[in-house]
């Protein structure tokens, strides 16, 4: 957003005349709106010029100066003319949308996709929190600039937002140029509501953990055909990198009912943002829990326990995977506890490894890492179902305190 390719072309606009704005630096359309670059008030800016007779600009005016948060677009100024209303916002380095097109300024922007997804959720939830409506979540929508080093994310664009009672629903119209991105009541002309924006978050974070692709096709056309019909999504293209951990929150979130889709909260709390701290927390608890309780959840997790672990012992496969001809040599680092050959004698070895990691042999940690951490990485690469399981067949007792935080 902020790269220039042309000769400005400026002029001022206004009735008080202390907007300027770049006839030929238009960064976007909207439904009765242009945005352009800009200046006011000595530094640049981002200026959304908009017809009044097509916009109920006054509304977007008020709901962008009673907004006040980190990952929502800074509103700064409104003047007018005998034409347009011109909204001044605060100048981002680009969009989202040139981050998936790794257009030239949008170098390194992107290197931090869950942060950057994190940030979009916390923005959206925000929305949520004053009962606003976004209802035009899409790439192009999702700023990004650095302040301080930091990557730093805006939602963008309110010229569809609405507010809404909570729990309440308003009728829909189709608007806007991103209809990859509008949920099936949208294309529907249904009912929306908060869950609504949920399924256009989910095809966000899809965007951005497949290089910019779509669950339901290549072609505009057919992915609204697609959607508006209801068709399953397809994850095939999620990098592997997230797949394991991110797939089961994308179903969610593109459900084609809305009633079964998640809060924003409920998105922001998955052990998708999870850093590994918490995901050896929650090992931890869950294996204290099986210890003390012979009941459900027990019973299910011994149900998936080799659906969680595969055909092999878990000790076997994990022994083979790291020493291979040295089995022998480190036998004693895992029969110290006699451990059952389960995933609930998996969780007891992953558990008590970390409590003692630091005592272990230079060996074991020559190959699986100096820290607890890179520990807990090697574990779950080595059984990527163990954490994703573990959580479906735990929610039974997310309201037990031991299990609230992460849920």
């Amino acid at each position: 957003m902020d790269g220039i390719d042309h000769e400005p072309s400026w002029t001022t606009v206004g009735s008080k005349s202390i907007i300027e704005i770049d006839t030929k630096g238009v960064f976007g359309y909207g439904v009765s709106s242009k945005v352009y670059s800009g200046r006011f008030d000595e530094r640049p800016v981002a200026v959304k010029r908009i017809n009044p007779s097509l916009s109920k600009f006054e509304c977007e005016v008020e709901t962008l100066r009673r907004l006040d948060h980190r990952n929502i677009v800074r509103y700064l100024y409104t003047d007018s003319d005998n034409e347009f209303v011109y909204i001044v916002l605060e100048r981002c380095d680009c969009s989202l949308q040139d981050c998936l097109d790794k257009k030239m300024n949008t170098c390194g922007l992107l290197d931090d996709e869950l942060d950057v997804l994190k940030q979009i959720s916390a923005g959206l939830l925000y929305l949520h929190s004053k009962s606003i409506l976004h209802r035009n979540i899409h790439p192009s929508n999702v700023l990004l600039t650095r302040k301080d080093g930091i990557v730093v994310v805006r939602l963008s664009d309110f010229g569809v937002v609405k507010n809404v009672e909570e729990d309440f629903s308003i009728s829909a119209s189709v608007m806007g140029e991103a209809g990859n991105y509008f949920s099936p009541e949208v294309l529907r002309k249904q009912k929306i509501s908060k869950k609504s924006d949920v399924f256009s978050l989910g095809l966000v974070y899809f965007s951005v953990l497949s290089d910019g692709k779509s669950p339901y096709g290549d072609d505009g056309e057919d992915i609204i055909k697609n959607v508006r019909a209801g068709i399953s999504p397809n994850f095939a293209a999620v990098s592997s990198k997230y797949n394991g951990y991110a797939v089961p929150l994308l179903i969610s979130m593109l459900n084609d009912k809305k009633r079964f889709r998640p809060l924003v909260t409920d998105v922001l709390a998955h052990y998708l943002f999870w850093d590994p701290d918490m995901v050896f927390t929650f090992f931890q608890d869950v294996s204290d829990y099986l210890t003390d309780n012979m009941n459900s959840p027990r019973v299910e997790m011994e149900l998936i326990s080799r659906e969680i672990i595969g055909s092999q012992h878990w000790q076997t496969k994990l022994l083979t995977n790291l020493f291979n001809a040295e089995i022998r040599l480190f036998q004693k680092e895992f029969n110290a506890y006699r451990l059952k050959d389960d995933v609930i004698g998996l969780l007891r070895q992953i558990r008590n490894w970390g409590h003692h990691y630091h005592s272990k042999s230079r060996r074991l940690k020559n190959i699986i890492g100096e820290t607890k951490n890179q520990m807990l990485t090697y574990m779950t690469s080595l059984f990527p179902l163990l954490l994703p399981k573990t959580y479906d067949v735990f929610q039974v007792v997310k309201t037990n305190p031991s299990f609230s935080d992460y849920y």
